[in-house]
């Protein structure tokens, strides 16, 4: 049997403030291990049971997984049967300062794939490189797509074919005039678009074009 996973909001921010502080000092390994943490979710698809029971609740459906020091709790739900990535956080952090039993006994309705792609947060932008962003990228802007557009970038790709991250940014920073196109938000928005459209021989996560 595979469970669908799914990540509620709270879990999404983790991810997102994770990759942000890492890219802080290096983008793309920041875009890597955002990478790593989505996969490394993806593997309880299939085992589900996998991970450790969290021993504050002593719930055989509340358990967690690890990835280096960082801590993936997730629930397990059984009919239908599916997982849901509560949160995640470095284990240097304690749980009461998470206030982790408040948000794994109260996690809000889930969000279909739609629902999260249709969610644009202000996206998109165009912002200036700068600061140690500028390391990496250089000199020029870089765009910050909405989940949308990729989505709709997805969709185009013939089936049977591959499409890679950077081909999508090279697409976007064109679409918006930009230099570069962002290569964290740009993955991260390709792997929730290709969910839905079951497009996962058709996307690469990295490579050139």
């Amino acid at each position: 049997m595979v469970c669908k996973i799914t990540w509620s909001p709270r879990a999404l921010e983790d991810l997102r403030d994770a990759v942000r502080y890492i890219r802080r000092d290096d983008p793309e390994a920041a875009r890597r291990f955002g990478l790593k943490l989505i996969e490394k979710a993806e593997t309880l698809a299939s085992l589900p049971e996998r991970g450790r029971v969290i021993r504050k609740f002593q719930n055989p459906n509340i358990r967690e997984i690890f990835l280096g020091p960082y801590r993936i709790a997730y629930r397990i739900h059984r009919d239908p049967a599916s997982v849901e990535i509560v949160r995640l956080w470095h284990g240097a952090r304690s749980e009461e300062d998470l206030e982790l039993q408040s948000i794994v006994m109260s996690v809000k309705p889930k969000k279909s794939w739609r629902e999260k792609l249709a969610d644009s947060k202000g996206l998109p932008k165009v912002i200036p490189i700068t600061g140690r962003m500028s390391r990496k990228w250089g000199t020029g802007t870089v765009v910050i797509p909405a989940p949308l557009e990729v989505d709709a970038l997805m969709r185009q790709v013939p089936k049977g074919k591959v499409v890679t991250v950077n081909r999508l940014r090279a697409t976007l920073a064109r679409r918006h005039g930009a230099t570069i196109g962002c290569p964290i938000t740009t993955g991260i928005f390709a792997w929730i678009a290709a969910r839905p459209l079951n497009l996962g021989t058709r996307f690469r996560g990295g490579g050139s074009t």
